[in-house]
């Protein structure tokens, strides 16, 4: 059954939405790699990874559905984001973010009773718990170790 314009358009919004983040976790991968801490600039180069990799499933399910991936600009990012702490909360921030877009996708597809839809996106709710709590687990650590355990931190997540 084809995709209804009104969920086509929220799926397309969310493609882009992983698209910048991807980005955004890019730009955060470079200052880390920048300022030597190359273990933060691991674990966001993989978030980049996992962000294309859901735009592409994303834009793959519209498709398998009838629908067009519309693809937008991605806008400029910022080149520093502070520092490793600060990108880590900011990286919370967006997840939570994220986990909105996406349960509103949920619920405007059970609305709809496009049940291909809410299945779809089930597995991204569900992913999003896992990916808050991840970040928030690195929050704690970063946290507890302070200026002087922040390279335990860093070379921890060197090995993600």
């Amino acid at each position: 059954m084809k995709i209804n314009d009104k969920m086509a358009t929220l799926v397309n919004a969310q493609i882009n939405a992983e698209f910048h983040a991807a980005y955004l976790y890019l730009s955060m991968s470079f200052q880390m790699e920048e300022e030597g801490y190359d273990g933060f600039a691991h674990w966001f180069l993989q978030q980049y990874h996992e962000e294309i990799e859901h735009a592409l499933e994303i834009a793959h399910y519209l498709q398998l559905r009838s629908g067009h991936p519309q693809l937008t600009g991605v806008a400029e990012m910022p080149q520093h984001h502070g520092t490793p702490l600060e990108l880590f909360e900011a990286a919370y921030k967006h997840e939570c973010h994220v986990t909105e877009l996406i349960h509103n996708i949920y619920k405007e597809a059970l609305e709809a009773s496009d049940y291909a839809t809410s299945s779809f996106f089930k597995r991204y709710i569900d992913e999003q718990v896992e990916e808050e709590n991840t970040v928030l687990g690195i929050i704690d650590q970063l946290r507890m170790a302070g200026e002087k355990g922040i390279y335990l931190v860093n070379a921890k997540l060197s090995k993600r």
